[in-house]
């Protein structure tokens, strides 16, 4: 009978640790490989609140390297000068305008729908999405004299957003490339 009783808790021993083992090996097979954390600087939508943006953050794939945002008397929305770090490919169709009033001799790019979302745009912003650059003379090299238009890809860095409500402001960035041009 004592053998019986050795032979009873031996087994109950190894059932105990057949069924913890089991547990352990359930539980490392169903727990999920642990995924990185987000960037806590991130925004995932390129847009933005202005009350949200900091230095060193990312929209749109790019780092906002500076921010400066104003209360106006005039407003009550709030005016933002924010500077973007980082290339950007975007698409869409230039204008070099030629004694323009209000463009005089600027290069105006609008961005096309493909491309939009490429570029941070701040919430309350309801202007064209477009901008001027910054290095005109070499945006004229390659895109074309003062009167030609066209579409093109290109490859522009330091995006800036210049934004005065209930104004004419514009955005701008520099040229680094023009990629392909119609």
């Amino acid at each position: 009978m004592l053998h019986v009783v050795r032979k009873c808790k031996t087994l109950a021993v190894v059932t105990m640790v057949l069924a913890l083992a089991i547990t352990l090996t359930a539980a490392g097979c169903s727990k999920s490989e642990e995924s990185p954390s987000p960037d806590k600087n991130a925004v995932v939508s390129n847009v933005f609140k202005v009350e949200k943006i900091k230095v060193g953050q990312k929209i749109a794939g790019l780092e906002v390297a500076s921010a400066s945002v104003d209360s106006l008397e005039w407003s009550d929305e709030p005016g933002l000068a924010a500077q973007f770090k980082g290339e950007v490919i975007l698409s869409g169709t230039y204008t070099h305008y030629e004694n323009s009033p209000l463009l005089d001799h600027e290069i105006v790019f609008a961005v096309d729908e493909a491309s939009a979302h490429k570029l941070p745009r701040l919430n309350i912003d309801k202007r064209d999405n477009l901008f001027v650059f910054t290095n005109h003379d070499r945006a004229e090299d390659e895109l074309g004299p003062g009167g030609s238009s066209g579409r093109a890809t290109i490859v522009i860095d330091n995006f800036n957003i210049y934004y005065v409500p209930n104004s004419d402001s514009l955005n701008y960035a520099e040229l680094v490339q023009v990629m392909e041009k119609e």
